[in-house]
């Protein structure tokens, strides 16, 4: 990890900060960018906001449950294949964005983010979603393009809120 990171994590632990942002969009040398989440991410128990964006990301590691004040998640542009079942113990995120990722499954156990207002999973390889999705009353915002669906699931004509669609 550069000292960009490391610089930015120590700050955000010592100023008590509720927002991260280890974005790396504007660098193109992968040696620059974060392979894996740092442990130290998840002493900010703090965070309610948390930019992973543009980095080669592909696992999230279960000790993200520990961020349990954090409100938006966003790891655009990672190489995540799946989501932990620990990522169902941040019940106050309300914005998950998941786009340009390779996720070919998205779990069952999403059901339990029910403060889920915004979800993007724009750019993917998903070909269905859980029937748990409809338990996602609070969300208002879904982005599905991209992904490998023939139709749309069923599942999101049963969201009581859902206000936007992107298919």
């Amino acid at each position: 990890m550069s000292n960009y990171f490391e610089t930015k994590i120590k700050a955000a632990k010592e100023q008590e900060l509720t927002q991260l942002d280890l974005s790396n969009f504007g660098d193109n040398n992968d040696s620059e960018k974060l392979y894996i989440i740092p442990k130290s991410i998840f002493e900010l128990k703090q965070l309610e906001k948390l930019n992973l964006n543009g980095n080669m990301i592909s696992e999230i590691p279960a000790e993200i449950k520990y961020l349990q004040k954090l409100k938006q998640l966003s790891l655009v542009g990672n190489k995540l294949t799946d989501l932990p079942e620990a990522i169902t113990k941040l019940t106050n995120l309300t914005h998950l964005n998941l786009k340009d990722n390779e996720l070919t499954i998205f779990p069952e156990a999403i059901s339990k983010l029910t403060n889920l207002t915004h979800l993007n999973l724009w750019g993917n390889q998903l070909s269905s979603l859980p029937e748990s999705l409809t338990k996602l009353s609070n969300l208002t915002q879904l982005d599905l393009a991209r992904n490998k669906f023939t139709k749309l699931p069923e599942t999101i004509n049963q969201l009581p809120n859902l206000v936007q669609i992107n298919y």
